[in-house]
């Protein structure tokens, strides 16, 4: 009997635990419960796979749709084969013991796991989380994306960031409730910013700004790649409002050539595509100049550069010069001597030959 009630009393106590963490993604007890019967999911957990030069990192983010705040953030990062095998789009409890295998293996970058982690913070903060959720609900993380790697850029000082993702709608306690991270691996601390931090413009204000309010205007978001030439480009600063810069779109991951492919993008041969878009804006902050430009598709396109260059647009692709014409072949004009200088010759050489032959 005495075991009967220690059991029912455990019991008990693991539904306290989970309500109360429950309680941290809603605003009621009661919701909490039904969170907890599994009637509601109160969550969106996004996988991130992040490559950032030659270093490749993980990252999760729990995000309570009901207080539209992040419950928690995970990251690591370093090298690895766990990690290069890696795909955001395994179910979760599969993502998150790559976490565990990870860090097992000893490989970790402590700095670049402290950095991704930070960058998510500074990334998604209240005000953007609410703007986004409705998104995320839809599944639509290109905006995500984009934001992440701007923050991504201004936090590591590289534009060489590439970041895979996926999003599915799960119940808080599911992920946290006797996570197999607990006590292994600690979750990344949300930065605390002083009153100094507070009072001046927060890093990559922006962009942050122009990826609110602009980029949702457009379908779609692209990453891209500024085509350059020292020559025949024009300078980044003197773009002008219409003009249309030349991109192309990333081509070296399997996944890349894929996609490039599928939206038409490459030639018969095998070749990548140029595309063309019409400048809207140049943003520099950081030491990086991004590039903004309206895309196929109503797409817009984004390019990072880490100096000033000459991209190239339509316009220059015209400045062809001209062929240098070839030396037309020397011809012996109808009228002249020469041929009938030739056939006498000719003939007064087989007349010595045959007088020759006669004497002899």
């Amino acid at each position: 009997m005495e075991n009967k009630d220690t059991k029912s009393m455990e019991k008990l106590k693991i539904q306290a635990d989970q309500v109360n963490l429950a309680m941290d993604s809603v605003p009621t007890e009661q919701i909490a419960k039904e969170v907890l019967k599994g009637k509601i999911k109160d969550a969106l957990y996004i996988k991130l796979k992040i490559s950032i030069e030659n270093r490749l990192g993980i990252a999760s983010i729990l995000v309570s749709t009901y207080k539209k705040k992040i419950l928690e953030v995970y990251s690591i990062a370093g090298n690895g084969n766990i990690l290069t095998k890696t795909i955001p789009f395994e179910e979760p409890k599969s993502f998150i013991q790559k976490f565990i295998d990870f860090n097992d293996e000893g490989e970790v970058d402590t700095s670049l796991t402290e950095t991704i982690g930070r960058s998510i913070y500074y990334a998604f903060p209240p005000k953007v989380l609410a703007s986004l959720i409705n998104q995320w609900g839809k599944k639509e993380l290109t905006s995500t994306i984009n934001m992440l790697q701007v923050e991504l850029s201004n936090q590591s000082g590289t534009g060489k960031i590439k970041i895979d993702a996926d999003i599915e709608n799960v119940s808080s306690i599911f992920i946290r409730y006797d996570s197999p991270l607990t006590g292994r691996i600690l979750p990344i601390q949300e930065p605390v910013q002083n009153i100094d931090e507070e009072e001046n413009e927060p890093k990559g204000q922006l962009l942050k700004e122009f990826m609110e309010k602009e980029a949702p205007k457009y379908g779609s978001q692209m990453t891209v790649n500024t085509m350059l030439s020292p020559t025949d480009g024009i300078e980044i600063f003197k773009l002008k409002a219409g003009d249309l810069v030349l991109f192309k779109v990333p081509f070296d991951t399997i996944k890349e050539k894929k996609e490039a492919d599928e939206l038409g993008l490459v030639d018969e041969n095998g070749k990548l595509i140029q595309i063309e878009g019409e400048f809207l804006s140049l943003i520099s902050e950081n030491q990086q100049y991004h590039l903004f430009a309206k895309g196929f598709g109503g797409r817009l396109l984004h390019s990072i550069e880490t100096q000033p260059v000459r991209v190239l647009t339509k316009s220059a692709t015209k400045k062809v010069p001209k062929p240098i014409p070839n030396k037309p072949k020397e011809e012996v004009p109808t009228n002249s001597p020469l041929p009938k200088i030739i056939i006498g010759v000719v003939i007064i050489i087989l007349l010595g030959i045959i007088i020759i032959s006669f004497t002899s």
